[in-house]
């Protein structure tokens, strides 16, 4: 796993940038809408400074679980679903050997078995 960090910088300045899009919204309201834009920007500015904390969080090298970012890539062909992968790729060979009858029926049951052995 590794961390971009150019996805937590833009996290954090896109909150900010945020902030003052909603604060302009709030200078502008007027009379009776002005309760209404108050109880949504209340709304706004907790996201936008959870935005804010969690890019600054990433930042520092302090990723929450929602800000790790996977390198598909270079995952290694071992693990738990390498190993799945593997289980169903022997069984898929095997069965492709006996239709293409270069294994006999009893070969390929004695090694069915024993691959379904391995895997439980």
């Amino acid at each position: 796993m590794k961390r971009s960090v150019l996805a937590v910088f833009a996290l954090a300045v896109f909150g900010i940038l945020f902030f003052a899009f909603g604060t302009v919204f709030l200078d502008v309201a007027e009379g009776e809408a002005r309760t209404y834009v108050t109880l949504f920007f209340v709304l706004w500015a907790a996201v936008c400074i959870s935005f804010i904390v969690y890019g600054l969080m990433g930042l520092l090298g302090r990723n929450p679980p929602a800000m790790t970012i996977l390198d598909v890539e270079s995952l290694s062909e071992e693990g738990p679903l390498a190993e799945e992968t593997d289980f169903a790729a022997k069984l898929e060979k095997l069965e492709a050997l006996r239709r293409g009858r270069l294994i006999t029926e009893n070969e390929y049951l004695q090694k069915r078995s024993e691959t379904l052995g391995e895997k439980w």
